[in-house]
């Protein structure tokens, strides 16, 4: 009889352990539902306003329609409503700083939700926006007063974008500026342009300065004129910590001149990192990763652009044009990939400098 009751006693418990582990199950896929139900994503970085053809200029986009917008709140976010079960990798968004715009691309999305709904937030940098209808979604297009950095996340089918001034978010902020540009060839010679050989080099800038602290923005990244008046506006507007110009040299008299070249305004005095610091760091760091070399330093002339920063600048000279091998030289990726490297290096420098 005892043998009885413990074989009942051991399967009522086996039956009750059963129950708890069912229940623990239930309770633990209903609470995966909900969070999945109010899960908020992460959208990648607005990506920098690297001025070349993009989604949004593919699409040819001149101006839309007025998109509504209503001023709600002090936090520094924007909230745009989103159709329902939009998806993370359906928004796109660009940050073009040189126009001060801020692009968002919504696949397969209908104008008519939008147009209705509308967005909300703090509208303190917000100056206008539009939205337009195209074939694979809808583009909406802010006019921004200032320079700002973006982070954007979707959460319960709402796109919040939240915007920070750079230095917000960065201990370094770089301006890079190739020179030339659009039908300003530069300096040229043979199949050598000058516009062409700095936008390759900023390029892999890009590709090698990975730390998350330090900001790079770039005067251009495509075949475009830029005025030297936008230029200097931008080191300004974003507050550089440097300003770094790339460009080449030539010299039509002596064909055998080559090297690394550096400029700097010696007009006025900068405490800290100054102009030469600066230049010296960065035609050092260049020379030695390129492992060519260093012509040394020299005071920029009176037409200069560095004469209208007041940020710490120079201006590298990244081989003569006119040096038949060193022409051939800065025509291969591997060896504008060394340029970009020595940059890369000096910015690092920059950085620890200013953080010692």
């Amino acid at each position: 009889m005892n043998k009885e009751k413990q074989k009942e006693a051991v399967k009522q418990n086996m039956f009750a352990t059963m129950i708890f582990w069912c229940l623990f199950s239930l309770v633990g896929i209903v609470g995966m539902v909900l969070a999945a139900s109010r899960k908020t994503i992460v959208i990648a970085d607005a990506s920098p306003d690297v001025s070349t053809v993009s989604v949004a200029e593919e699409l040819a986009v001149e101006s839309g329609s007025p998109f509504d917008l209503q001023a709600k709140g002090m936090e520094r976010v924007i909230n745009i409503p989103l159709e329902k079960g939009t998806k993370a990798e359906s928004v796109v968004i660009e940050n073009h700083y040189m126009k001060r715009e801020l692009w968002i691309h919504i696949l397969d999305a209908t104008i008519g939700f939008y147009q209705e709904n509308g967005g909300y937030g703090n509208l303190s940098y917000v100056s206008d926006a539009s939205c337009d209808q195209h074939d694979d979604g809808v583009f909406i297009k802010f006019d921004m007063s200032r320079v700002l950095e973006y982070r954007t996340t979707l959460e319960d089918d709402v796109l919040r974008i939240a915007y920070y001034e750079p230095h917000e978010l960065y201990d370094l902020v770089v301006v890079i500026d190739p020179a030339a540009g659009g039908m300003d060839s530069g300096l040229s010679e043979g199949r050598t342009a000058e516009k062409d050989i700095v936008l390759q080099v900023a390029k892999n800038i890009q590709n090698a300065v990975t730390q998350e602290n330090i900001k790079l923005y770039f005067t251009r990244l495509d075949d475009i004129g830029v005025d030297d008046e936008e230029r200097i506006w931008l080191s300004e507007e974003v507050k550089a910590d440097a300003f770094i110009r790339l460009c080449v040299a030539a010299k039509q008299d002596d064909p055998e001149a080559y090297g690394i070249l550096g400029r700097y305004n010696a007009t006025f005095f900068i405490p800290g990192m100054g102009n030469a610091q600066l230049a010296d760091i960065v035609t050092r760091n260049v020379t030695i990763s390129s492992s060519n070399k260093a012509v040394g330093l020299e005071e920029a002339t009176r037409d200069s652009i560095l004469q209208g920063i007041s940020v710490p600048a120079t201006e590298v000279s990244l081989g003569y044009v006119t040096n038949e091998q060193e022409s051939s030289l800065l025509r291969q990726d591997m060896y504008v990939e060394k340029l970009a490297e020595g940059l890369a290096k000096a910015i690092l420098v920059v950085y620890t400098n200013e953080h010692e």
